[in-house]
């Protein structure tokens, strides 16, 4: 790719990955599996100018990692939208915080994988402002990193930050990641990320959502917007806390 030729800062270079993220996920692919393989020169090319292990889809840099969780999808509720259904598929390392773990089934004769059309956060400085409480503590892969061609085994993110366990009542536009899903728990972990401003200079609070699994992990549920005035009274009794997603 041109852009990564010659002197790009490093802040350059994840806007590109994002960019290159945007055009590959509608793509359509023979087969679900193919995903990575399809991604695997690019992938390369990047990690050679990153030096940092590459996280099924997204990077493992610390400044980086918050901003790229916080990617939406915008498909609507007809599409067939799905995570990886089961756990031998976890199992290959896709895990719920990863935009590569949604899909669309082949719908028809002749037809193949397609991902879903993706949204990722971009940090112009003054229009975003993330939450200095956002921290990550560890990332964890159970597999080969430098296996580009297929995601390398369990994965994990522990982030610290301040949460609170509500419903989705009353909040300002919700982007769930499984749209058709009639799975809904009745309360989600709010996490919040950080505060965005649109052309008009209007406020938004951006929350990743989470739902808390029986083992005491986490899983992505999507991304929330909400209100200052309603983030204050949800929040008012959060607390910062460390969460593991998988």
């Amino acid at each position: 790719m041109r852009v990564l030729q010659g002197k790009v800062t490093r802040a350059e270079t994840f806007i590109t990955w994002r960019r290159v993220i945007k055009s590959y996920s509608s793509m359509s692919l023979t087969k679900e599996s193919d995903r990575f393989a399809a991604l695997a020169g690019l992938a390369q090319r990047f990690k050679d100018v990153l030096q940092c292990r590459y996280l099924a889809g997204l990077w493992d840099d610390y400044e980086e990692l918050p901003q790229l969780l916080l990617w939406m999808q915008y498909a609507t509720s007809e599409d067939a939208i799905s995570k990886v259904p089961d756990e031998a598929e976890r199992l290959r390392g896709i895990p719920t915080w990863s935009w590569a773990s949604i899909y669309y089934p082949p719908q028809g004769k002749g037809s193949g994988w397609h991902g879903a059309h993706y949204s990722f956060l971009e940090n112009k400085r003054q229009d975003v402002n993330f939450d200095p409480r956002v921290k990550i503590i560890r990332v964890t892969v159970d597999g080969n990193p430098d296996d580009l061609m297929n995601p390398p085994g369990k994965m994990s993110i522990v982030l610290e930050g301040f949460c609170v366990l509500n419903t989705l009542v009353n909040v300002s536009t919700v982007y769930p990641d499984l749209v058709a899903s009639t799975d809904t728990p009745e309360q989600l972990w709010y996490l919040f990320m950080a505060t965005r401003f649109d052309a008009n200079r209007s406020e938004g609070k951006l929350c990743l959502l989470l739902q808390r699994l029986p083992c005491g992990r986490f899983e992505r549920f999507g991304v929330a917007s909400i209100s200052p005035d309603r983030y204050r009274e949800l929040f008012e009794k959060g607390k910062v806390m460390e969460v593991e997603l998988v």
